[in-house]
C-alpha cells in the first residue's frame, strides 16, 4: 500500500512539476516569442529591424534562447539525413500550429529539465521509503516517461484547441474583411483594420500575413504560405479562393462573402456533429455511474426487506 502511494506522490510531483513550467514558462516566454519571433524574423529583412535586433542582441531573453538552443544542438546532434530533417520541420511546424512560438530545441531542453526533475523526485522517494527494487525501478520509469507522456499531449491538445479557435473565429474575421473592402478600403487596409479591432489565434496570424505584405511578399505566396502554416483545412480553402480571386481578377468582396457563408454553414456542421455524437459519448457514463445507481435505489429496499425476513 505504501509503494502504491509514492508512485502517486510521484506522479502527483511530475504534474505539478509540468503544471508549474507551463504555467509560468509559456505565458512570460512563449507568448512574448511568439509576437517577437515569427513577426520579427520576417521584420529583419527591413534594415530598421536589423538595427534593432543588433540593440537588443544582449538582453537576458535572448541568452537564455540562445543557451537553451546550444545546449540542446550539443547534446541532441546534427542533423543527418533529410528524413530526420523532415521530421524536425514537421515537428516545428507543430509547434507553431500549437501556438508555442519556440523551437525544437528549447522544447527538448524543457522536457529534459522536467523528466530530470520527476526521475530525481522519483530516486530521492525511493531512497527515503527504503523502497523494494521492483517498486523502485517502476518508480524511476515511471518518473522517466511520464513528461514525455504530459509534453506531448500537453501539445496535441494544443495544436487542436488553437485550430478549433481559428475555424471558430475565421466567418466573423471574413464578414469584416467583406463588409472593410465592399465600404472601399483596400484589401491590405482592411486585413489592417482586422488585426487593430480583433484578438485571437487567428488574427494573430494575420498580423504575420499583413507584415509578410507589407516587406513585398505577393499575395499569392503569403496566402500559401498562410494556408500551410494554419493546420486547418478550412482555413486553406480560404488561402486558396484569395490565391485564385488574386490570379483570375475576381472582385474579392463578392469572394470574401461567398468564403464567409461557406465558412460558416461548415462550422455550423461541425458543431451539429459534435452534438450528434454526444448521445453516444453519453452512453458509458449511464451505464458506467447512473444505471449502478438506479439499481441500487430500486433494489435496495426489496434486499433489504428480503435479508430482514430471514429468507436468504
Amino acid at each position: 500500500m505504501e509503494s502504491y502511494l509514492i508512485m502517486a506522490l510521484i506522479v502527483c510531483a511530475g504534474v505539478l512539476v509540468f503544471c508549474l513550467v507551463t504555467g509560468f514558462v509559456e505565458p512570460l516566454v512563449y507568448r512574448e516569442m511568439f509576437r517577437r519571433t515569427k513577426v520579427q524574423d520576417i521584420a529583419d529583412k527591413d534594415l530598421e529591424a536589423l538595427q534593432r535586433k543588433a540593440r537588443e542582441e544582449n538582453t537576458i531573453a535572448r541568452r537564455i534562447r540562445h543557451f537553451f538552443e546550444e545546449y540542446s544542438t550539443r547534446h541532441s546532434g546534427h542533423v543527418k539525413n533529410i528524413r530526420q530533417e523532415q521530421r524536425e520541420k514537421d515537428f516545428a511546424h507543430r509547434l507553431y500550429a500549437a501556438g508555442m512560438a519556440t523551437t525544437p530545441a528549447v522544447y527538448r531542453f524543457l522536457l529534459s529539465v522536467v523528466t530530470f526533475c520527476c526521475v530525481l523526485a522519483a530516486f530521492l522517494a525511493g531512497e527515503i521509503t527504503h523502497m523494494e527494487t521492483e517498486n523502485f525501478l517502476l518508480c524511476m520509469v515511471l518518473g522517466a516517461v511520464s513528461p514525455v507522456i504530459l509534453f506531448r499531449y500537453y501539445v496535441s491538445a494544443r495544436v487542436t484547441m488553437r485550430r478549433n479557435q481559428m475555424e471558430s473565429q475565421l466567418p466573423d474575421a471574413m464578414d469584416l474583411l467583406a463588409i472593410s473592402v465592399g465600404a472601399g478600403m483596400g484589401f491590405d487596409q482592411a486585413l489592417t483594420y482586422i488585426t487593430e479591432k480583433m484578438t485571437g489565434p487567428l488574427i494573430d496570424e494575420f498580423a504575420v500575413l499583413e507584415r509578410e505584405l507589407q516587406l513585398g511578399k505577393s499575395r499569392t505566396q503569403a496566402f500559401t504560405d498562410f494556408g500551410e502554416h494554419s493546420n486547418s483545412q478550412m482555413i486553406r480553402n480560404f488561402s486558396a479562393a484569395v490565391v485564385q480571386a488574386t490570379e483570375m481578377g475576381i472582385p474579392l468582396h463578392d469572394m470574401l462573402v461567398s468564403q464567409a457563408e461557406a465558412a460558416r454553414s461548415e462550422h455550423v456542421a461541425k458543431v451539429r456533429a459534435k452534438a450528434a455524437k454526444a448521445t453516444v459519448r453519453m452512453l458509458l457514463p449511464m451505464v458506467g455511474f447512473i444505471f449502478p445507481v438506479l439499481f441500487i435505489v430500486l433494489m435496495g429496499p426489496a434486499v433489504m426487506n428480503i435479508l430482514d425476513s430471514g429468507i436468504l
